[in-house]
Formats: structure tokens, sequence, C-alpha cells
């Protein structure tokens, strides 16, 4: 009586194990969008900027996203994904329309702030991406320039 009720235990867990190698296999087949539309324009900034921001910025905050392993492996590829969404939404470095004017003023103003903050505490951490710390000569090069754009930007 009791060898059956282990095999039955075995049983189950093997099922569930199957069950669950099935779905991660089948999680593969979810379509997600890891596409990097065009970059008609780049933010207009000194190289040395540039290369500071795409270093540790691009990635979330651009249409120049390298797509890391993380993002094609599911389940994790969804939360890489989204995630990736939610930094371009707050921040696209990419798109002219809100990088020139008036919301570009506004962008400057949030990374500023941001930097100013110096927590990353509420920067979202992705397997297999930079996790956006800088350092102190880094965040500094970018408040001046910031602060260099004009004067109409706040504290």
């Amino acid at each position: 009586m009791r060898n059956q009720s282990i095999q039955e235990m075995t049983s189950r867990i093997n099922n569930s194990t199957a069950w669950i190698i099935i779905l991660l296999i089948l999680a593969q087949l979810v379509p997600m969008n890891r596409i990097n539309p065009p970059a008609p324009e780049r933010l207009p900034a000194p190289d040395q900027v540039k290369s500071v921001l795409k270093k540790n910025c691009y990635d979330c905050h651009s249409n120049e996203t390298r797509w890391h392993r993380s993002a094609f492996i599911a389940p994790l590829s969804w939360f890489v994904v989204y995630q990736i969404e939610r930094g371009r939404n707050a921040l696209n470095v990419s798109v002219p329309e809100k990088t020139s004017g008036n919301c570009m003023k506004g962008s400057l103003s949030r990374i500023r702030d941001f930097l100013l903050e110096k927590s990353q505490a509420r920067h979202a951490c992705i397997p297999g991406y930079p996790d956006g710390t800088l350092s102190a000569s880094n965040r500094r090069l970018l408040i001046d320039w910031i602060e260099s754009k004009g004067k109409n930007i706040t504290p």
C-alpha cells in the first residue's frame, strides 16, 4: 500500500513536470515586439555625452536597443520587452518629436532630476542589461550638459 502511494506521487510529479516543460516550450512561441523602429534623428549632444548615454541608457530609452539573450527566453522575455517598452514610453531619445523644443527641455529636466536624485531604486533592473548606475564623473558630465542646454530647465 505504501509502495502504491509512492508510485502515485512519483507519477503525479512526472506528469506535472512534463506539463511544465510543454508550457515552457509553448511560451517560446508567443510573439514579442523586439523591433527597433528607425531612429531618424540623433540626440544633439557632444560625443562624450552620447557615449555615456549609449553605454548606460540607450538599451531602454532609444530605438537602438541591443536585444540581449534574456529578451528571447520566455517567460523572462515578456518582462524584458515590457520594461523596455516602459523605458521608451518614459523617455525615447530616438524620437524627434519627443526630443525637440519644449518636449526636449521637459525630457532633459526629467533626466537632470533623476541624475541629481542619485537613486536607482525606481529604475528597472533588467537581466542582461546595464543597471544604469553612473560613475560620479559621468553623472556630473550629463548634468553639466543638460544645464548648458539653457536656463529654461528648472531645478
